[in-house]
């Protein structure tokens, strides 16, 4: 009788995992169709530049919030990755991926530049990354939804309206993330 139990427990179990996986939690997300109120990127590896919500008009953006300390991070950046190089010849989309320190009172940028380098090199991963100094960013998705916790990807459209967001990593997230963006490459561009 344990073991009948046991089974029906763990298939409502895999059910409500299974369900889960197939849902679209990032598509709604309590934040979707809101605009992020201010973004203010540092380059921190790669040769880019300072980046502002102005530099992110007309382009299908992926904001990533991860640390090189976090476990579901390291578990979903070789997949924003690999997203960035996928549609790396779409000029119209950008992935800005931005390390965080464990303690954001506490932001030391060159340590965080180093840390961010080691991983990136030691995960094989070749993506710029940039930092959120003051946590200027961060505090601005806290204005339009709760910032709880790493990773937290945002995609925004041309306008810069979110149109999905997902806070943690779960198996599965990768594919909702890359429909999305996807979705919004083949929309009509606006005039």
């Amino acid at each position: 009788m344990a073991w009948l139990i046991f089974g029906a427990a763990a298939l409502v179990i895999g059910l409500v995992f299974q369900r889960s996986g197939r849902e679209d939690l990032g598509t709604s997300h309590p934040a979707v169709g809101r605009r992020l109120p201010q973004l203010e990127l540092k380059p921190l590896t790669g040769d880019g530049r300072p980046i502002s919500l102005v530099d992110l008009a007309g382009r299908v953006s992926l904001i990533d919030f991860w640390g090189t300390w976090c476990p579901p991070c390291a578990e979903e950046l070789p997949h924003i990755a690999a997203l960035a190089a996928k549609y790396a010849s779409q000029a119209d989309f950008q992935v800005l991926a931005v390390s965080c320190a464990s303690d954001n009172r506490n932001e030391d940028l060159a340590q965080i530049s180093e840390q961010t380098n080691a991983f990136l090199h030691n995960f094989k991963i070749n993506l710029p990354t940039y930092a959120d100094p003051g946590s200027v960013s961060r505090r601005g998705v806290d204005l339009v939804a709760e910032f709880v916790g790493y990773p937290t990807t945002i995609i925004l459209d041309r306008r810069g309206v979110i149109r999905g967001m997902w806070v943690g990593y779960r198996p599965g997230y990768e594919r909702q993330i890359e429909k999305v963006v996807a979705d919004l490459l083949d929309e009509p561009k606006q005039p």
